[in-house]
């Protein structure tokens, strides 16, 4: 069983995506072919990307509420 504990350290903050949304589909996928970006220091933490899930992630990007998060764990 998954702990609250360790779903909420995985869990991005809205400051931290506030700053991501912040990155225009444009220049993350110029850096990325381009081969400069495979890694955005976001906060104190680093976010890896793959090319080809660029514009998926980009596109399906989602915040639910950590309750929503709990239950469908469980």
């Amino acid at each position: 069983m998954i702990n609250d504990e360790s779903i909420i350290s995985r869990l991005i903050t809205m400051s931290e995506l506030q700053e991501m949304t912040q990155l225009c589909r444009n220049t993350l996928m110029s850096l990325a072919n381009k081969g400069e970006f495979h890694v955005y220091k976001l906060g104190e933490r680093r976010i890896a990307f793959k090319l080809e899930e660029i514009e998926d992630w980009l596109t399906r990007c989602k915040v639910k509420p950590i309750s929503n998060l709990t239950n469908e764990i469980q």
